[in-house]
């Protein structure tokens, strides 16, 4: 006598859903480490995940957990990014596939609010991968962000939104190679903007940096 079939289980909501059981599943067959770019943004409080062109996610990091689940309009659904809201999906999409016929390093940044949802605004940039045909997208919930470093590095030492990257980047324990990997330019790119920063910021070094950046957090 065989027992009675178990009813299919039903989708887990939304809520329910935790990133680190997808991140095991999209680890697997990747063509990169990312592990060095999410952790970064986990350690500045952004959410980050990898996706294709067609936004399927393929790797997040831990803080992605938080902002799904903090009230905002972003949301994974069949393990898609997407937005609840038709307007904040359009602005997503269309800058998605803007993105995917421009060169590595290209990147978009632009806010999504949701009026109509009444839903928490969010602050989005979305790269173009270096050598994959990825993107990392980085999301950070405007009412829990207060003006962080980076936006005071730009403010106060007059740096470009690039410059101020690059320096967040140095003051982290990636090579040169590596930071110039991540954003698309090459290594003597990164040294020219290296001696513009260091220029601007009166500092010597990587160490003189990094400890200005942890004064300013």
């Amino acid at each position: 006598m065989t027992g009675a079939k178990e009813a299919p289980s039903a989708e887990k909501p939304f809520e329910s859903m935790k990133m680190t059981d997808i991140d095991v599943k999209s680890r697997q067959g990747g063509t990169q480490d990312h592990a060095p770019l999410l952790e970064l943004n986990d350690r500045y409080e952004r959410a980050a995940f990898v996706v294709d062109g067609d936004a399927h996610l393929i790797e997040a990091n831990e803080y992605a957990d938080r902002l799904l689940k903090c009230g905002t309009d972003l949301r994974l659904r069949d393990n898609f990014i997407e937005f609840a809201e038709k307007n904040g999906q359009s602005r997503f999409s269309d800058t998605l596939r803007q993105l995917c016929a421009k060169s590595t390093g290209s990147q978009e940044e632009f806010i999504i609010e949701c009026p109509s949802t009444g839903r928490r605004p969010i602050h989005m940039e979305i790269q173009k991968i270096s050598g994959e045909d990825r993107f990392l997208v980085t999301a950070v919930d405007l009412n829990e962000t207060a003006i962080g470093p980076m936006a005071r590095l730009q403010h106060v030492f007059d740096l470009t939104k690039r410059e101020a990257d690059i320096a967040r980047l140095m003051a982290t324990p990636l090579t040169e190679a590596e930071i110039a990997n991540s954003l698309g330019i090459s290594t003597n790119t990164l040294r020219s903007h290296r001696k513009t920063i260091y220029a601007k910021l009166n500092v010597a070094n990587r160490v003189d940096l990094t400890l200005l950046l942890r004064r300013l957090a």
